[in-house]
């Protein structure tokens, strides 16, 4: 889970492996204010058997290079 704010000119993305899908991605404000942070919340699915590496990215689109999240994904066979 990575924080961030859901009017902010950064963005948070989920880059998958071929073994998951991205079923669900939601947004959940931290409080009442305007631009108040928030967490971004994905939900994910095996879509067959592998492994890679999921990827979550909080950077601007004009700066890439920003906050990274990595994790080794093994979906066995079966």
């Amino acid at each position: 889970v990575l924080q961030g704010q859901l009017q902010d000119r950064q963005r948070l993305r989920a880059d998958p492996p071929a073994c998951l899908t991205l079923v669900d991605d939601q947004f959940e404000l931290g409080g009442p204010a305007l631009g108040a942070p928030g967490v971004r919340i994905w939900q994910f699915r095996a879509a067959g058997p592998g492994r890679g590496t999921l990827e979550l990215v909080y950077e601007r689109s004009w700066q890439p290079g920003g906050r990274r999240f990595a994790l080794t994904v093994v979906v066995p066979a079966g």
